[in-house]
């Protein structure tokens, strides 16, 4: 199931990317995780919990793609099968910046493409939730700002 939103930030890509970009930093605004953290080893690999609804989902996913500051991708190593993605595009004279964010997922076993449409109004809401915080921070905190 693929989930998609995005919104406006009135910052530079630049200064959304310093947040999103900040993998250390997903516990604080990423709506609906309950544990994201760093592992060691090469590269960018977090274990992550999430809620969705009342069921926790979770393993470990790998930055795939870093693009500063257009792009951001993970995908999963262990665990629930999902991926994800920040794009970031220049509004105006790149001083507003539109994000986007999409999460696909899988679900496997007996009843799970029903699984997958009810999971995806929560996942979509964590989502809104995730961007108006990012918002929040970038524009009015200046987390992000040089």
């Amino acid at each position: 199931m693929r989930v998609h939103r995005g919104l406006t930030v009135a910052r530079p890509p630049a200064e959304v990317f310093a947040l999103i970009g900040d993998g250390d930093r997903y516990g604080t605004f990423f709506a609906g995780l309950t544990r994201w953290e760093r592992l060691g080893g090469d590269g960018e690999r977090f274990r992550i919990l999430a809620c969705v609804g009342p069921i926790q989902a979770g393993g470990v996913v790998r930055v795939i793609e870093r693009q500063e500051p257009e792009e951001l991708a993970w995908e999963s190593e262990a665990g629930v099968e999902q991926s994800g993605r920040w794009r970031l595009e220049p509004v105006g004279d790149d001083d507003a910046t539109r994000v986007h964010l999409e999460i696909l997922f899988r679900l496997r076993g007996p009843g799970s493409w029903l699984a997958e449409r009810l999971m995806a109004r929560v996942v979509g809401r964590n989502m809104e939730a995730t961007l108006l915080a990012v918002r929040r921070l970038v524009e009015f905190e200046r987390v992000g700002a040089a």
